[in-house]
């Protein structure tokens, strides 16, 4: 209970302080996923024109030729040359929103932070005089310095675990598309390792 209390204190505080930041970093990241999955998609229909027949492929054929057929009705022809373009531009996209989203961040982390620290700076000035000088300076300092970064650090990966859960979902998404039976048999594997893993390592 104290810890479920705790974290919704936590959560609700973030929230009301850089809730629209986070909003906007989780936007950021979401393209960034975007980016990285449309690169995969074009991937295939990439090494069809280069000449690699996919035709006998089985789901990757056909979502070559979705892809291709898609490019068509949208008025363009997908030759080599447009593919390759349009994947240069993904990539550098990727690159600048990987950027742009790393900031945006680091800027939630820092402002929560900074009202965290104001917050409780103003409740030690507020507190009775008594209670100051019963407290030790060392554990006030440790509060507003390392307790405080700590919870801005907590935010931080709040928001980067959101965004590697939305990338991996796409990820898994395209895999299970291309060959659900691979992908179901990847996972469980990847499953059974851990497991072997972890008792190991007890």
């Amino acid at each position: 209970p104290a810890m479920r209390r705790s974290l919704s204190s936590f959560l609700s505080t973030a929230a009301r302080t850089v809730g629209l930041q986070s909003i906007g970093a989780l936007a950021l990241m979401m393209l960034f996923s975007l980016t990285e999955g449309l690169g995969i998609v074009l991937l295939l229909p990439i090494l069809q024109v280069a000449g690699l027949n996919l035709e006998r492929q089985g789901e990757a054929g056909h979502y070559a030729m979705i892809v291709s057929r898609a490019f068509t009705k949208a008025g363009l022809r997908p030759d080599l040359l447009l593919l390759l373009t349009i994947f240069v531009v993904l990539v550098g996209a990727r690159s600048v929103l990987g950027s742009v989203q790393h900031v945006a961040i680091s800027r939630a982390e820092r402002d929560f932070a900074d009202c965290l620290r104001l917050r409780l700076y103003r409740a030690i000035a507020g507190a009775k005089w008594i209670f100051v000088m019963r407290s030790r300076s060392a554990d006030f300092t440790h509060a507003l310095t390392a307790e405080v970064d700590r919870a801005g650090f907590a935010l931080f990966e709040m928001i980067t675990l959101a965004g590697d859960a939305i990338m991996i979902s796409l990820y898994a998404a395209i895999a299970f598309t291309l060959s659900a039976l691979m992908t179901a048999m990847v996972i469980a594997s990847g499953l059974a390792l851990s497991l072997v893993l972890r008792r190991q390592t007890r």
